[in-house]
């Protein structure tokens, strides 16, 4: 039913059948309904147990689709059959801008070919590829694709990246100028090496509002991170206004809030110590809401 009322509604732009579990049929349906509908602009088809034969399915839609802008398929089993699908779907259209695939298993090989097919492209503004089946080839695709595509969002959360990933991403950053939320979370490890060239990216970015990353507590990278920011503000005049800080900044003698300039605590007017499964840190630049625990950082936020 839902398939049909697609192919003759011409009002919906967003629809979000998240953990319904329609299958491969079902997707098959979805993408019959897509050839015909020309509104529909947001589809959000994450974890529905999807294979490479729905993904086909979708994916010969957007061969004949123009409206479609962004759509999520996330924590569905595509494997590397399913990859080249992708591939060749990107290839073809033209009218996608959002793209989300975390967590999607499309093996090391599948996910290099699903990023190098974005590096080839030059309208994406967001990728989620989060737990993606990363292999050595991935990073230096999605450098070139941030210089290609005016990306603002960039989600590579549980990818195992390293020290050497990030002085890449910094590098590819002097190069884009739109990017405006970095999620590195969960699964990637930087030492304060790492940490010094994302600092370096929070200091000249004239875009980024928000970087998440994981740095296994260190009071070098919080610092580096603070000072970053101090450098940023100083450079555009904005302040922080919200401070949250994870369950291993202390609050007493010994306080975390020392790598904090000074400049920046006399601005605050929200200071939050919060128990959190992975410690962190948020700021938040003048104007923003405060959203603790959000996990694709929609307001201005720093992590650390």
């Amino acid at each position: 039913m839902l398939a049909a009322a697609l192919r003759v509604n011409h009002h919906l732009a967003e629809l979000n059948i998240t953990y319904n579990s329609i299958g491969d049929e079902g997707a098959r349906y979805i993408g019959e309904a897509l050839q015909a509908n020309d509104t529909l602009a947001v589809l959000n088809l994450e974890d529905n147990g999807i294979t490479a034969k729905g993904v086909e399915s979708i994916c010969a839609a957007l061969h004949l689709n123009v409206a479609l802008s962004s759509i999520d398929l996330g924590d569905n089993a595509i494997g590397e059959r399913g990859a080249d699908f992708v591939c060749h779907m990107l290839r073809i259209n033209h009218t996608l801008t959002a793209l989300f695939l975390s967590g999607t298993s499309p093996t090391p090989v599948g996910a290099a070919k699903i990023c190098m097919q974005l590096s080839e492209r030059h309208t994406m503004t967001q990728l989620g590829l989060s737990f993606f089946d990363f292999s050595e080839e991935c990073v230096p695709h999605i450098c070139r694709a941030l210089a290609a595509n005016p990306l603002q969002l960039l989600v590579l959360r549980g990818n195992a990246l390293g020290d050497g990933d990030a002085r890449m991403l910094t590098t590819a950053l002097v190069e884009n100028c739109t990017l405006r939320h970095l999620d590195l979370r969960c699964g990637n490890t930087f030492t304060d090496v790492g940490v010094a060239y994302l600092a370096s990216a929070v200091s000249f970015h004239p875009s980024l509002q928000s970087l998440l990353i994981c740095n296994r507590n260190s009071e070098t990278g919080k610092a580096m991170i603070a000072d970053a920011i101090a450098k940023r503000r100083r450079f555009r005049r904005k302040t922080a206004t919200s401070l949250l800080l994870g369950n291993h900044w202390r609050a007493g003698a010994n306080s975390s809030l020392q790598a904090v300039p000074t400049d920046i605590l006399r601005t605050l007017t929200r200071l939050v110590f919060k128990a959190m499964a992975v410690p962190e840190v948020m700021y938040c630049n003048e104007g923003t809401q405060l959203a603790a625990g959000c996990c694709c950082a929609k307001v201005p936020t720093l992590y650390i």
